[in-house]
């Protein structure tokens, strides 16, 4: 599921949401102190087998519609934070997530004000959503939304998910991505046009706007697809925001092209990682994927992690 400007799915949502506003988001609340397989430093984690980098996305062709748009398809190990959302009975991946820890992964917050987290579970360590199975599909604990979460601004659009038990060892095709320290352009690594950074965006959403991409679990592929996008300053986030929605820097990052490239995420991708090289090959999570325009319309909008560690940071801590 992907909120765009142009569709009435904000709407059911916001009917949805409004019954919950005060409530906790969660299946179970277990009040208890974090524990110690909650944790995790740079060594276990932003490190995948294979470069982000060594998938380069396809060349652009405005004629085809193509969505996680002119992605290519990630190579084993290639995003091992990736997850995907499943909704259970029928199955349905309804939005991705990312592994920030052994017992927690991190998506938007207008996927758990979906009434299919009531059923879900997340699916991980694979690339491929066929392969799921055993220990690759995790059941869910409890689930927290952002206190402040407002779905008509899609701010701040982030939630925490707990896993029902800690995973166990990390391995090349699982392990989390990296928490960012800084803000995401506050780092000059890999630069492209108008010294903006690249980064690189992960799902199993739509690959064809308005069509169903063929997959058997949910709309999208089955198959786990990525872009590089060029990161916006926030002068440019503004100019080309979207009318209803008031651009915050504090909880919001945005990206894409500016030049008629189409590539970009697309329905089935909210909550999905957006990742940046911080160096020697080490992955931060500077951004979720929110909104976007209209598929393949730069530009995207995503969750600015780093604005988000406090609320990050406490809720791992209480509970």
């Amino acid at each position: 599921m992907l909120l765009t400007t142009t569709t009435a799915s904000s709407r059911d949502l916001e009917s949805t949401l409004t019954t919950r506003t005060n409530q906790s988001h969660r299946r179970r609340r277990k009040h208890r102190p974090a524990k110690d397989a909650t944790s995790t430093d740079d060594l276990t984690c932003g490190r995948p087998a294979s470069s982000p980098t060594s998938a380069p996305n396809r060349r652009s062709n405005k004629n085809l519609g193509h969505r996680i748009v002119n992605g290519v398809r990630v190579p084993s190990g290639g995003m091992p934070w990736a997850c995907a959302i499943v909704q259970s009975d029928p199955t349905f991946q309804f939005c991705d997530c990312t592994v920030i820890n052994r017992q927690w992964v991190i998506t938007a917050g207008h996927c758990v004000a979906d009434p299919r987290i009531q059923t879900a579970k997340i699916y991980m360590g694979i690339t491929n959503l066929l392969d799921a199975e055993g220990e690759k599909i995790r059941e869910i604990d409890s689930y927290f939304l952002h206190p402040q979460f407002d779905l008509r601004q899609l701010s701040p659009d982030v939630a925490l998910i707990k896993l029902a038990s800690p995973l166990g060892n990390f391995s090349d095709n699982l392990m989390p991505a990296c928490l960012p320290s800084r803000p995401v352009n506050a780092t000059a690594i890999r630069r492209g046009r108008k010294n903006r950074r690249i980064c690189y965006v992960a799902g199993w959403g739509t690959t064809f706007k308005g069509q169903n991409s063929g997959g058997k679990i949910g709309s999208g592929s089955d198959r786990l697809m990525q872009i590089a996008i060029e990161m916006f300053s926030s002068v440019d986030c503004r100019r080309n925001q979207p009318t209803n929605i008031a651009f915050n820097e504090r909880t919001m990052i945005c990206g894409g092209y500016d030049d008629g490239k189409t590539f970009s995420h697309c329905n089935g991708d909210s909550g999905g990682p957006l990742v940046c090289d911080e160096g020697d090959n080490r992955w931060v999570l500077h951004g979720i994927v929110s909104w976007v325009i209209d598929c393949a319309r730069a530009p995207g909008g995503y969750t600015n992690v780093y604005g988000m560690m406090s609320f990050i940071r406490k809720t791992i801590e209480l509970n």
